[in-house]
């Protein structure tokens, strides 16, 4: 089998490196008035967090928008969201507890799925 030529190696890797290697985040979250801490698990389909005593999905076909969000009114224990607006229920807001950075990761993981993120 002959060695692939340049430019298809640097053209594979260039699109693995589009496609972040799937990990878990830690997080905050809301969908109302409580505030839940744990972790966060991106699919191709959804999202999926889940905390000491609630776990839920939100999949990408029920969102109607989302959005990154810095405003002192949307922020969680003062750190910065991505929200998550459904079509019918409370809209989610996200914090990272790693960085301010895993936000764009997840709004990545949204706008793969075919929604646009307003940042």
């Amino acid at each position: 089998m002959a060695p692939s030529a340049p430019s298809e190696r640097s053209s594979a890797a260039a699109s693995a490196a589009l496609l972040p290697a799937r990990r878990s985040y830690a997080v905050l979250w809301s969908s109302g008035d409580d505030i839940r801490t744990g972790r966060l698990d991106p699919y191709s389909d959804r999202l999926h967090l889940c905390g000491r005593d609630r776990s839920f999905s939100i999949t990408f076909s029920e969102l109607s928008s989302a959005a990154i969000a810095r405003g002192q009114r949307d922020r969680l224990r003062g750190l910065p969201v991505l929200v998550l607006r459904r079509i019918v229920g409370a809209p989610v807001r996200i914090a990272s507890l790693e960085g301010a950075g895993v936000l764009h990761e997840l709004a990545r993981h949204v706008e793969h799925a075919g929604l646009a993120v307003a940042f």
